[in-house]
């Protein structure tokens, strides 16, 4: 879970080490769930609200991953 987007970010790189190195432990593909793909955070609050990761965004993560 980050703030930044996923795509690059330092959180997709992690990911990606432990996928490597663990993956014939894990049981499902690690996830990175981080904001919207845009530039930089907007000043607005509706907008950072939306673009930001939240509860429902973590949550059809968990079930993404669950349902694997």
């Amino acid at each position: 879970l980050t703030e930044e987007p996923p795509h690059p970010s330092f959180a997709q790189s992690l990911a990606g080490w432990i996928q490597q190195e663990c993956f014939r432990d894990l049981d499902a593909p690690v996830r990175v769930v981080g904001s919207a793909e845009v530039p930089a955070i907007p000043l607005n609050r509706t907008l950072e609200v939306t673009m930001l990761p939240n509860g429902m965004k973590v949550l059809a993560a968990l079930r993404a991953l669950i349902d694997y």
